[in-house]
């Protein structure tokens, strides 16, 4: 495709006329009436299905709800974050969600039913029934002891919060307008996605220091108001636990990730006993640059070498990279970019009225994968692009399986996304023409480790204390505050000047209402991706043949099930975690030979 080639193209920009074209459009009218009549259906069946036939009829329906709903939402999520100023999609959300909820309530006999049967109960034995066992095991069954009235008080409850939250951290996010310096002494006027972009890989250091300054400022003065969100989310997710006999809420999100409790303490604990050699990749950039790493350039790009000056890349460029990167993964990854590509289903031009943030979704019934992201010409914004890619990708490989085996946990979605991302790493490491370059890659690898192993961790330490702490009662922004700094302390120590005690302010992941400790996940996806590249460099015939085949399992197995199958080692002990653990050590000490030849003392 002689396009990609070219250097005077933009990024591209979504079309969403092959899907509904808009939320007020008469095809999307169409596909909300259909779901309607589905429910209906559903509703007006699923309390008398109690034999197999009947269980199939009403399974099936609910597989083409399920299907559309999703298919909906996804469409919706793209529609809002092209405009986060417009208000017609939240409308329509708010009337989508409510339509969720009713098809909750209207499943709700049939799945309590199942859910009932012993694991040997002759039902199970039934094909179709049997296929959905995973699914609807690994559904957070949190209000399966209340009645089916006070299960649907609770469903139209949580969409309301889910709306709310969504829509006003948007709107607070709007009114960002910061004051800000370039290294040229140029004043300019950031909004939020700005910030955020500049924060994650911007090279002007003056322009991270002012931006980080300035977002302070702004959290100093509107916290509270971001604090009575996640005080709002938290009391809701702890009120509904309680009242519905439980008292632990992670156990919710194990659910949702179909990931053992062992598992996620494992990680995280081999993560804390290795945590010296981890803190060395924020250690060996101090060395590097000869001076602690301040906050605000943990997540700063490697000072640029003259070659690479001359070769920055635009996003053509990036995509090229990252589809002959991705040919380690599998031979039909590049050609699946170019659809991509061709039928303009990623969005990645900078405007002022995108919502900030990057993700992928399926919309299922039509078989399109779309990724949002905002580029920004630099290895930052092309690292998040092949992540995008890779999770884009392995939902493509499920396009065609149904929609309770295509929904993949984060805890495995993650995995794709993630070693696409190391590969492009890889790739551009070893094509380097000289050590600087070289340098320049293994620091984006120490960066990414820093993020995924310590940064990580914090966010989940801090999110266990907020669920923890707001049962005394709600908290203010100088307590979250606080929170975060015990939360930096514990996993940075003092290899870095400063602290990001906003961070809960300003990372969106703690205001997802639907998936909450949006966090572990990743270094689950993380560590999972480097036992794959482990695989690929010392056996890529035998990657090869089990890359794809786990890619399928990720829809119906759980996380601890496909470690097993896999790696033929256990999540739930430290031998799988530490393997993984040590391709990431191998990195870190490529790093410090490299510093060791010479490369000391450059500016960040």
């Amino acid at each position: 495709m002689d396009r990609l080639n070219s250097r005077t193209q933009n990024p591209p920009q979504w079309t969403l006329k092959d899907a509904f074209e808009s939320s007020t459009s008469s095809k999307f009218r169409l596909e909300l009436a259909r779901l309607k009549t589905l429910i209906a259906a559903i509703d007006g069946s699923a309390r008398l299905a109690k034999e197999v036939e009947s269980i199939r009829i009403v399974l099936s329906l609910y597989e083409q709800s399920l299907a559309s709903l999703h298919t909906l939402n996804a469409f919706l999520r793209c529609e809002t974050s092209i405009d986060a100023l417009k208000d017609a999609p939240l409308k329509k959300q708010a009337e989508v969600n409510s339509i969720g909820s009713k098809l909750d309530s209207a499943i709700a006999p049939v799945i309590s039913f199942l859910r009932s049967l012993s694991d040997d109960d002759p039902i199970w034995e039934d094909e179709e029934i049997q296929e959905w066992y995973v699914y609807l095991k690994s559904l957070p069954h949190f209000n399966d002891k209340l009645n089916e009235d006070a299960r649907s008080v609770i469903s139209q409850f949580q969409y309301q919060i889910n709306l709310h939250v969504r829509q006003s951290f948007h709107l607070l996010n709007k009114g960002m307008r910061l004051c800000v310096k370039n290294l040229d002494g140029f004043d300019q006027v950031q909004g939020y996605m700005k910030s955020i972009g500049v924060l994650k890989g911007e090279e002007d250091e003056e322009l991270r220091r002012t931006t980080f300054d300035a977002m302070n400022m702004f959290y100093n003065e509107h916290g509270s108001m971001y604090a009575q969100l996640l005080n709002l989310l938290a009391g809701f997710r702890i009120t509904s636990y309680n009242d519905s006999g439980n008292s632990e809420v992670l156990s919710y999100s194990l659910q949702q990730n179909r990931i053992s409790r062992e598992a996620v303490e494992q990680m995280l604990s081999c993560c804390e006993n290795r945590i010296s050699d981890i803190r060395r990749t924020i250690s060996l950039r101090s060395k590097a640059v000869g001076s602690k790493l301040k906050v605000y350039n943990l997540y700063s790009p490697a000072p640029l070498s003259p070659s690479l000056i001359n070769k920055k890349t635009n996003f053509y460029d990036s995509i090229q990279n990252i589809k002959e990167a991705g040919k380690n993964i599998s031979d039909t990854f590049p050609d699946f970019v170019d659809l991509m590509i061709e039928k303009k289903w990623i969005e990645a031009r900078f405007s002022s009225v995108k919502a900030g943030g990057a993700f992928y979704v399926f919309l299922k019934t039509l078989k399109q994968p779309r990724i949002f992201s905002t580029y920004f010409n630099n290895l930052s914004s092309e690292y998040q692009l092949a992540l995008m890619l890779g999770h884009a990708w392995h939902a493509w490989q499920l396009k065609d399986y149904p929609e309770h085996r295509s929904l993949i946990p984060m805890s495995l979605t993650e995995v794709a996304g993630i070693l696409m991302g190391e590969q492009l790493l890889s790739f551009l490491l070893n094509k380097s023409e000289s050590q600087e370059d070289k340098f320049y890659f293994l620091w984006q690898q120490m960066k990414y480790a820093t993020n995924y192993l310590l940064n990580i961790p914090v966010r989940f330490e801090f999110e266990k204390n907020l669920l923890s702490s707001k049962k005394r009662g709600n908290l203010t922004a100088l307590d979250l505050n606080k929170s975060m700094e015990k939360s930096w302390e514990k996993w940075y120590g003092d290899e870095v000047d400063g602290c990001d005690r906003f961070l809960w302010a300003y990372k969106q992941h703690f205001y997802k209402p639907d998936q909450f400790f949006y966090n572990y996940p990743y270094a689950v996806g993380y560590l999972t991706a480097q036992g794959f590249s482990n695989i690929l460099s010392e056996t890529p015939d035998r990657f090869k043949s089990i890359y794809p085949k786990f890619l399928l399992d990720c829809g119906s197995q759980s996380f601890d099930e496909c470690i097993q199958k896999y790696f033929k080692l256990s999540p739930q002990r430290p031998d799988f975690w530490n393997w993984c653990l040590d391709n990431v050590v191998k990195k870190i000490n490529s790093f410090e030979e490299l510093l060791s030849s010479g490369h000391v003392k450059r500016q960040v």
